[in-house]
């Protein structure tokens, strides 16, 4: 059921976090613009109206009460008369009451202490690196919660007698798969379709608990399907059936569960029988393999060319829409009401198996041990019942989950094991690969540990220790490590982490205040602190790589590496690529760019921190493109369509483009960029923005998407969304951390060209000058060059210089004449950057110094220039 009207929703602060009331509120502008939320607070009170009425008054008819919480919070007369006023109404009316920690105090010695602080991971706003972030997080939570405002309808029944009795543990199943709270997934209608094409086949993968089995046999039943095989890949006697069928033939379903399990010769096999069922068009036969993830991935490993001959259903994290759908159901039930539904939902993080287990421990918690003979409202809440989870886990895992962790204890270096286990902590989808380590960790020691375990240690330590087959499953071909036990998942994510690394013995790891797992080796911090004192920063450029195919990887890696250890340049601060990275953008190429990256970050011990990454329009997806643009005669249209949305074919015909499909061109460069960077890219325009800041080399990087309007009709649209330019610049200026950074912006195009495709608007360059941005970074154009822009006339006037890369990689056919491959290496000190220009003629050839910039009559040409900084920033 919608919202008649908005949420109702009161902000109540101390006057010294104004300056975090004001931060809030802005994040939470685009709910109150959509008509999610009605916000009132202090500073909406205008001259001449009574502040402590109109206080009172937007308090007491508040649906949702947020808190910001400090110190001067409680110590404050009025805001401490909001806390009771607020407590009470949640109790007697189920207000929500969300308290945000603002900044640090003791407040789980309060009244509020057994409620839902955010952010989640109780880091008070005030010590975020970046507080954006801390507000963004929060403002998710927010619109989570107002799912379940109080406006919101409760189940409804009357307060008599239930309908049947019930043990809670039957109703909440903490084991197999549910009956009485049964959700359908929101993949069920895919599935639905899919099973009912014969002779495609159909992968159904997911972490293990989510209910793969339970959804495909219920489906199988409903469309009543009598010829079908279900064979289970662990049980040896189902393995001999399977070799039979797949030798004698068969017709109708066979389904195939916990397909990892079987041996990779007959997943090969299974893999070769798909594909010819699908090649010959057998319409009377279709294979469905189940099992944890990847398993589409092993199928593709198995057989390369079985691409686009299966269909893929990703049973993965359920919306709360449904995980609320099956905790009301519960609720019905045992005839309860859990007055703080919403944290189980939130906490669940869409996992079904989750919510059950947490709705159990609730209402065992509250004495309710069957139905209740009447209607009953329970009030415990996740924070009241994860203590008691975990403590309940820990002798099922704490054990073995030590032993994986310090497997690496007697042949350092050490931390490939423990960074696996967090990683899987943090997943949605119940596994990581091992290279994911490589991108999340700058470490040294832990990168070498990863390679120790890919040689064949981690296989060694499940044959070591037989107990953790029954936690995880280790694909060795395919170098995955998946969960088998959903029970685990939610121990990882709510684990005390400090303990368990200090009983590991880590003593270089520990977990920061964002909640992140990071490793400080004392010779490495040494190293930094040596490398802040040169007061130097060394920036690899690259632009228009034009990946093509895998093999050019490794080979254009080894010239580059040749180069740079000619250059004496043994570390990377940071690697920009502005754009270009591949030809046609598909997953190919994209795979080439990972590996590219892998090796570089590798050799130079990058993070993903330290790698900045801008789309070029060689990176939107031309098929994508054209596939949200659909045809449509123009009497048809309800108003005439904008302009530059639609492609004319005459006077009648129109190709008019669907905005949430044409959004989607961008999918493979954000598939990309979330391997790479372990963050997702979005969609939106107005968010496409990588901001990295080096703190210890006084730098800001920040990178935009030039090519956010191109698409294969309009290829020379190119620009800088002005809510993307606007996001990144209101982030800079309201955090203090950034002052005194020496600021950077990449994109892909150029600002100045005499082609058509180059920015034409100069005012967003004018806000980039005034916000003290220096130096821009692009590429594009297939040459090395530089360029000014002035912003004020004088000579210590505030200007940017542009700095454009040639193309690294891109065709012969797509050189500009007479100019070669190219790239540009930075060299940042506190008065000057130098600007190394290499260039290869060949295509197997080595790079060499490009001597093009001239230095006035009578002298030779240099590879590279200088652009005086004049003391224009000071590194910190």
């Amino acid at each position: 059921m919608q919202l008649i009207a908005p949420v109702k929703v009161f902000l109540s602060y101390a006057y010294e976090d104004e300056v975090f009331a004001g931060e809030l509120a802005a994040h939470l502008l685009p709910l109150a613009k959509h008509g999610e939320i009605s916000l009132w607070h202090d500073r909406m009170v205008l001259m001449g109206e009574h502040v402590e009425e109109l206080h009172k008054q937007h308090l007491a008819a508040a649906q949702m009460i947020i808190l910001l919480v400090s110190a001067d919070y409680f110590a404050s007369e009025r805001t401490a008369e909001d806390c009771d006023v607020a407590l009470q109404r949640r109790h007697a009316e189920s207000v929500q009451v969300v308290p945000i920690l603002v900044r640090p105090c003791l407040w789980d010695y309060t009244p509020l202490g057994k409620l839902q602080f955010f952010p989640r991971n109780v880091v008070p706003v005030a010590q975020w690196t970046n507080r954006d972030e801390a507000w963004s997080e929060i403002a998710k939570e927010i619109q989570i919660l107002l799912r379940f405002a109080a406006s919101r309808i409760e189940p409804q029944r009357g307060a008599g007698a239930p309908e049947q009795l019930r043990y809670i543990g039957d109703i909440f199943q903490a084991f197999g798969q549910p009956d009485i709270t049964f959700v359908e997934p929101a993949q069920l209608p895919r599935l639905r379709a899919y099973l009912q094409v014969m002779g495609q086949g159909l992968v159904v993968e997911g972490p293990s608990g989510v209910g793969k089995t339970t959804v495909v046999k219920r489906t199988l039943r409903d469309l009543k399907v009598r010829e079908q095989e279900w064979l289970l890949g662990q049980r040896e006697s189902d393995r001999q059936k399977l070799d039979e069928l797949l030798s004698a033939g068969f017709r109708g379903h066979l389904i195939i569960d916990d397909f990892h399990r079987l041996d990779r010769a007959r997943q090969e096999r299974v893999a070769d029988e798909m594909k010819i069922i699908a090649d010959s068009d057998d319409r009377k036969s279709k294979i469905t393999v189940i099992g944890i993830n990847p398993i589409g991935d092993s199928l593709v490993r198995a057989l390369s060319d079985l691409a686009g001959r299966f269909e893929s259903i990703a049973m993965s994290r359920q919306p709360d829409e449904k995980v609320s759908e099956l905790i009301q159901k519960g609720e019905h039930a045992a005839n309860i009401v859990f007055r703080r539904r919403e944290e189980f939902v939130a906490a669940a993080a869409g996992s079904f198996f989750t919510a059950q287990q947490l709705c159990y421990e609730a209402a065992f918690k509250a004495n309710i041990d069957m139905t209740a003979p009447r209607l009953t409202h329970v009030d415990v809440g996740f924070r009241d019942v994860v203590d008691v989870v975990i403590k309940n886990l820990d002798s099922r895992y704490f054990s073995d989950l030590r032993s994986f962790a310090c497997h690496d204890e007697t042949t350092p270096p050490r931390g490939a094991t423990l960074a696996l286990l967090w990683l899987l902590g943090q997943s949605s989808d119940g596994h990581v690969t091992l290279e994911d380590i490589r991108y999340r960790f700058a470490d040294p020691d832990v990168r070498s540990a990863l390679d120790r375990l890919k040689s064949g240690y981690l296989a060694q330590l499940f044959e070591q220790i037989p107990d953790l087959k029954s936690l995880f499953f280790y694909n060795q071909n395919a170098g995955v490590l998946s969960l088998e036990d959903p029970r685990l998942v939610f121990y990882l994510r709510h684990m005390p982490w400090p303990s368990f690394i200090t009983k590991t013995g880590h003593q270089d790891a520990s977990i920061d205040a964002k909640g992140e797992l990071v490793f400080s080796r004392k010779r490495k911090s040494l190293q930094y602190r040596q490398h802040a004192e040169q007061n130097a920063a060394c920036i690899l450029h690259l632009s228009d790589l034009h990946f093509s195919q895998l093999s050019q990887a490794d080979i254009w890696y080894g010239q580059l590496a040749d180069d740079l250890q000619e250059l004496g340049c043994d570390h990377i601060d940071a690697l920009v690529l502005s754009g270009d990275l591949t030809q046609r953008a598909d997953s190919v190429e994209f795979d080439a760019v990972r590996r590219f990256l892998l090796n570089i970050s590798t050799e130079m011990r990058l993070s993903p921190g330290q790698v900045v990454i801008v789309p070029g329009n060689h990176d939107v997806s031309w098929p994508r493109s054209k596939a949200a643009y659909k045809l449509q005669r123009r009497e048809s249209l309800d108003a005439p369509p904008e302009v530059g949305k639609f492609i004319a074919h005459g006077a009648e015909v129109l190709e008019v483009r669907d905005e949430s499909a044409y959004k989607r061109r961008f999918e493979p460069f954000a598939e990309f960029y979330g391997h790479v960077k372990g963050v997702p890219y979005s969609l939106d325009y107005e968010a496409q923005i990588d901001v990295q800041d080096f703190p210890g080399l006084g730098l800001l990087v920040v990178g935009f998407n030039s090519a956010w309007e191109t698409d294969h009709f309009y290829g020379s649209r190119v620009s800088i969304h002005s809510g993307a330019l606007n996001h990144a610049l209101v982030r800079i200026r309201r955090s203090s951390e950034y002052a005194g950074r020496l600021k950077i912006a990449v994109w892909h195009h150029p600002f100045s060209s005499p082609d058509e495709d180059r920015i034409k608007d100069s005012g967003f360059v004018e806000r980039l000058a005034q916000a003290g941005f220096r130096l821009v970074l692009h590429g594009h154009i297939h040459k090395a060059d530089r360029g000014l822009f002035r912003y004020d006339m004088t000579q210590e006037g505030r200007r940017l210089d542009f700095v454009a890369a040639g193309t690294f990689g891109a065709p012969t056919r797509d050189w500009v004449p007479g100019i070669p491959l190219q790239y540009n290496l930075l060299r940042i000190s506190k008065e000057k950057v130098v600007v190394e220009t290499r260039r290869r003629e060949q295509l197997n050839g080595a790079w060499q110094p490009d001597a093009r910039w001239l230095q006035g009559p009578g002298k030779d040409p240099l590879p590279r220039y200088e652009i005086n900084l004049s003391g224009e920033h000071a590194t910190e």
